[in-house]
């Protein structure tokens, strides 16, 4: 009973994260989101078994400022390199996590960014978007 609770313990947090941000696992339903909405997709490209991977979906969710971008101002996807259900340019990625900001017609919006710079990263992004709509 206790390894049962202390499972929850564990999970409970990571679901609760997922949800602050509303991550799509679907990219083509996310892409046709995105259009509708008129914002661009923000995509994690992660592996399975990647610890790295989770660490960069938790450290996104826990940063408040950025999850509420995250679910104003796109569409976040998490797809997996094993699915190959993605944009071509996205399957020669060889660091994991990696993420991209990509338009609904698939343009790359920005350089990739590799897991430890994401955060940081689109965090300046969403900025310089917010200001060149100005």
């Amino acid at each position: 009973m206790r390894a049962v609770k202390r499972l929850w313990a564990l999970l409970l947090p990571l679901g609760l994260l997922a949800q602050s941000v509303g991550w799509r696992g679907d990219y083509d339903k996310a892409r046709q989101e995105a259009c509708r909405r008129g914002v661009s997709m923000v995509v994690v490209l992660v592996k399975r078994n990647c610890a790295p991977c989770g660490a960069l979906l938790a450290d996104l969710a826990r940063k408040e400022e950025l999850a509420n971008m995250l679910k104003k101002r796109s569409v976040p996807v998490v797809v997996t390199w094993e699915n190959e259900d993605y944009p071509i340019e996205m399957l020669y990625s060889r660091t994991f996590p990696t993420l991209f900001i990509l338009s609904c017609e698939e343009r790359f919006l920005a350089e990739p960014m590799g897991g430890g710079q994401a955060p940081s990263g689109l965090l300046r992004w969403f900025e310089k978007e917010a200001s060149d709509e100005r």
